[in-house]
């Protein structure tokens, strides 16, 4: 039974993916606790950051085009409507955070449902709107 929403940013969605990627373990881990129990979401922009942090980690373009199809059926895509954007670009502005992860913060406020993600900026300036779920590395 589905409890509640959760919004996953990019650096946790290529955690999950690449086994290289020094958050991998703790990724994992937190999907299999949280997959069932959960509507995972993500922007619709998240697609193009995916895509970009597997290119750039060597990983071929139809690998990438498979991964994006399995993030397709995993994480429910939500559209960046003008609405987010608004939403976004506020955030943005007030928190100086960058405009791509403002994206993020705004679905989770819109939706009401915390952030989860790795990233430190994000983290901190988007718990300042938002609930946020930080995730630290593990070594």
């Amino acid at each position: 039974m589905i409890t509640t929403a959760i919004v996953m940013d990019t650096s946790f969605l290529v955690a999950t993916y690449l086994p290289t990627d020094r958050h991998h373990g703790i990724a994992v881990k937190w999907l299999a606790e949280h997959y069932v129990a959960h509507d995972l979401i993500t922007p619709s922009l998240a697609r193009c950051e995916f895509a970009s942090a597997l290119a750039r980690n060597g990983v071929s373009p139809t690998s990438i085009d498979e991964a994006l199809g399995s993030l397709s059926h995993r994480f429910t895509l939500f559209d960046t409507t003008e609405d987010i954007l608004r939403i976004a670009t506020d955030i943005a502005r007030d928190q100086k955070l960058r405009g791509c992860d403002s994206v993020f913060v705004a679905l989770a406020l819109q939706q009401r449902a915390p952030l989860v993600t790795f990233d430190v900026d994000q983290a901190k300036k988007g718990s300042l709107v938002i609930k946020v779920e930080f995730l630290p590395a593990t070594s």
